[in-house]
C-alpha cells in the first residue's frame, strides 16, 4: 500500500458525511493531462468512436448499461485508438448483490468482471494461449462454500509483461481491501477506475474516487487493446451487476 489505513478511513469517512459514496463525477485529475479515446455508454451495440469492435455474447442492453443475463454471457470491446503505456479505464457498476450466493455467479466460481489485454483471447495464461509480452490486468469477484471469496474486497491480477507462467513473466496477484465500515448496495452505483503508467511504474485502483492499492508496472511491452466486461477466459460471468460510463484515457 502507498498510503495508510487511516487515510482510506479518513477519505471514506468524508464521503459518508457528504453522502457521497456514490460517484457523482470522474475523478479529480489534472484534465490538461489526459486525452479521451473512448467514451462508450455501453446502452446499444452501436460502435463509438475509438472502437475497433463491440461484440455482445449474450448480454443485454438498456438505459442502464450492459447486463449479464446468466453465465458465459460476456462483453468483449476491441480499441482502435490504445493509450499505450500511459492510460486509464474507468467503468459504473450498478445493481451489486455482494453477499448474494447467487449474485457472482455459483459456488466456487471466479469471475473476471473487468478486464484488458494485449490480446483477444481474454486469458490471462501461458498454457491457453498468454505469450511472454502480452500485459493485462483483471479485476476478479467470486464465491466460494456460499461467501464472497475476497471478503467485501475483490482481487487484482495483472502483468505489464508475460501471461502467467510464461518464461520471464512479471505476472502478480493481489487481494484488495476496501475502507473499513465498507458495504456495496444495491440501489447505489460505483465507480471504478484502473491506471497504469510505465513512467511512473504504477498500477492503481480507485473505487470511488478512493485509491485502493497500488503495484508495480514496468517493462511493458504490448498495448491493452481488449476489454472483456462482466467474463474473461474460462472463468465465472458476472450475472446482476449492470454497467455503464465507459471511458478509456490516455495520459498525455
Amino acid at each position: 500500500m502507498i498510503i495508510s489505513r487511516s487515510v482510506i478511513d479518513i477519505a471514506c469517512a468524508a464521503r459518508l458525511l457528504l453522502g457521497a459514496l456514490v460517484p457523482v463525477a470522474p475523478f479529480s485529475y489534472a484534465r490538461d493531462q489526459w486525452r479521451l479515446l473512448i467514451d462508450d455508454p455501453l446502452t446499444d451495440r452501436d460502435i463509438v468512436s475509438g472502437e475497433s469492435s463491440k461484440e455482445n455474447i449474450g448480454g443485454a442492453f438498456n438505459e442502464r448499461g450492459w447486463k449479464a443475463g446468466k453465465q458465459g454471457d460476456a462483453l468483449k470491446i476491441g480499441l482502435l485508438k490504445t493509450a499505450m503505456k500511459e492510460g486509464a479505464l474507468e467503468i459504473i457498476v450498478s445493481g451489486i448483490v455482494w453477499d448474494d450466493p447467487e449474485s457472482p455467479g455459483v459456488a466456487n466460481r471466479k469471475i473476471h468482471f473487468l478486464n484488458m489485454f494485449s490480446n483477444e483471447i481474454g486469458d490471462h495464461h501461458a498454457e491457453d494461449g498468454g505469450t511472454a509480452t502480452d500485459a493485462l490486468w483483471t479485476l476478479r469477484v467470486g464465491i466460494r462454500d456460499g461467501k464472497p471469496r475476497y471478503g467485501n474486497g475483490f482481487k487484482v491480477l495483472w502483468s505489464s509483461r508475460g501471461a502467467k507462467r510464461s518464461e520471464g513473466s512479471l505476472y502478480h496477484e493481489s487481494k484488495v481491501m476496501m475502507p473499513d465500515g465498507w458495504r456495496w448496495r444495491e440501489n447505489e452505483s460505483y465507480w471504478f477506475r484502473v491506471e497504469w503508467s510505465a513512467e511512473r511504474e504504477s498500477l492503481k485502483i480507485f473505487v470511488n474516487e478512493i485509491l485502493l492499492d497500488e503495484f508495480a508496472w514496468v517493462d511493458q511491452q504490448e498495448n491493452l487493446d481488449t476489454i472483456f466486461i462482466g467474463k474473461a477466459g474460462d472463468f465465472g460471468t458476472w450475472v446482476g451487476p449492470a454497467f455503464s460510463g465507459l471511458k478509456v484515457w490516455r495520459r498525455e
